[in-house]
């Protein structure tokens, strides 16, 4: 099966680039300090991209984004039934290291990220113009590291299609969204996933 695969595999040149569709999970750690909201593993969806600098390295730049919704309770006033949307993005830069030679090869990613929220609270958070909204905004600047396996094919034609799979660690300060209290231990297990192409 190896074999197989090597026949239709390439090699990463300097020099190429690579654009990928991605998706993943964002650890988000514990809840709101003033709401009953469990915390949870969000789902993140969005674009990865690479220029690779030598055959085995690769500058790397990521967005991804992802939204939870969910009906809360306010601790101080339970008889308060809110709509709570978190709003999440998040922006990383780093560098690719490919181990080996071949379409399919290991890797090993590092990149530094940014964290931004865009939390809501109300009756209907998906309106614009309620008299009862609550807006806060956050950032939190972190780190994500990662190992990941790539299958890379059919390199003479303009655009090889590539995918890729990869497990690792991500890491964020706590967001403070203002008087709403904070999403703290954003910290924990990540992967991801993706399909693209190189050219």
């Amino acid at each position: 099966m190896l074999a197989l695969i090597s026949m239709f595999a390439s090699t990463a040149l300097a020099g190429e680039m690579r654009v990928h569709i991605e998706g993943g999970t964002l650890p988000t750690g514990e809840a709101l300090d003033s709401y009953s909201v469990s915390g949870n593993n969000l789902r993140h969806g969005g674009l990865r991209g690479g220029y690779s600098l030598t055959d085995k390295l690769e500058l790397t730049a990521s967005f991804s984004a992802g939204t939870s919704a969910s009906r809360v309770d306010y601790v101080e006033y339970p008889e308060e039934d809110l709509a709570l949307r978190l709003n999440t993005w998040t922006y990383g830069l780093g560098a690719r290291y490919i181990v080996g030679n071949g379409g399919l090869h290991p890797y090993a990613l590092a990149q530094a990220r940014l964290f931004q929220g865009g939390l809501r609270m109300d009756g209907s958070p998906s309106r614009d113009d309620n008299l009862d909204q609550f807006v806060e905004r956050a950032f939190s600047p972190g780190a994500y590291g990662a190992l990941g396996l790539e299958l890379v094919v059919l390199d003479e034609k303009p655009l090889a299609p590539s995918l890729f799979v990869e497990a690792g660690y991500s890491w964020l300060m706590d967001a403070r969204f203002g008087d709403a209290g904070s999403v703290s231990d954003m910290r924990g297990v990540a992967g991801r996933a993706g399909i693209g192409v190189v050219f």
